[in-house]
């Protein structure tokens, strides 16, 4: 499939060669005080270097749309490093610990984001949970994350609007009763694409965002192929099933007789899971080699990564 799509496949850079190095991320989850969280935030790992992964794993994706030329490079792939690791965190209170993501999303409400965003340097805007719920570090780092957006995006409004938006439709499909989950599964991807486009013009701005759209859509689809079986045991949100928003008695029948037909019919599944993969991997791709031919080597490079994996 990639070799279809990519002519010269023996350029193809190692995924490791991408993103920050491993003393880099671990550098930088030590500096945030993050490492500590897996013994408080179980779904992500018994260790620190599952978080280490995940990190990293934001970092290689800015890699694709960030040339070896732009001079903020570094920062760049820290942010969004840091960035990808608050969404997972985030996601497995969602996921694991009801009581705890209801306070996660006051805490995390869009209007405190948009004010930490506009006020980067202000004490009182900054963001921090509820006393005595020992997620400091968790809270910490999305607040650190905030004002290093804020103030990267201070001389650009109108961006910066655009970050705050974003993050709101992040908050309501994943918070919010009743409201499509697919979204929460590829707008991290996206924001990456915004982050990415600090100081670019229109054309290039527009560019970045249809590449990180196309790469949001195939992250996200590989992530429900490969959580397909956890979230049928568990009814979660799932692509390949059903993106269940409220678990009434009728949606729950419904996601259970998606999982059965899943079963019974595994060829009906894999066509679909091909056929979506297939495009969303060209579209990646190609919206890649819209930037730069580098561009298109690094979303290569990615794809087969995470193909392989």
């Amino acid at each position: 499939m990639l070799d279809a799509l990519v002519p010269h496949s023996e350029a193809v850079p190692e995924l490791d060669s991408l993103g920050l190095s491993d003393e880099e991320v671990q550098a930088a989850c030590a500096g945030h005080g993050v490492d500590g969280l897996v013994e408080r935030i179980h779904g992500r790992g018994p260790t620190d270097a599952h978080l280490h992964v995940i990190a990293w794993h934001g970092s290689a994706l800015a890699d694709i749309g960030c040339p070896a030329t732009q001079p903020q490079r570094r920062e760049l792939l820290l942010d969004c490093a840091l960035f990808n690791l608050a969404v997972a965190l985030t996601d497995s209170l969602v996921d694991d610990e009801a009581p705890t993501g209801a306070r996660a999303a006051r805490a995390l409400a869009p209007a405190k984001l948009a004010r930490r965003l506009r006020a980067p340097s202000d004490p009182e805007a900054a963001i921090a949970g509820e006393t005595g719920d020992q997620l400091d570090a968790f809270f910490a780092l999305w607040d650190a994350l905030l004002a290093r957006l804020g103030q990267r995006f201070a001389a650009e409004p109108e961006r910066l609007e655009q970050i705050a938006a974003m993050l709101a439709r992040m908050h309501h499909s994943e918070f919010d009763a009743g409201a499509d989950r697919l979204p929460a599964k590829v707008l991290p991807i996206e924001f990456l694409g915004l982050v990415l486009a600090a100081g670019a013009g229109r054309e290039e701005a527009d560019a970045l965002a249809a590449l990180y759209r196309e790469l949001g859509e195939l992250v996200g689809l590989v992530d429900d192929w490969h959580d397909l079986l956890v979230d049928m045991r568990r009814m979660h949100a799932n692509q390949l099933v059903m993106l269940i928003a409220e678990r009434t008695p009728a949606n729950r029948l419904r996601y259970l007789g998606r999982s059965l037909r899943r079963v019974a019919f595994p060829g009906r599944l894999a066509d679909e899971l091909v056929t979506g993969l297939r495009a969303h991997l060209r579209g990646a791709i190609e919206r890649a080699g819209e930037l730069s031919p580098e561009a298109r080597l690094k979303a290569a490079a990615y794809a087969k990564g995470l193909l392989q994996s």
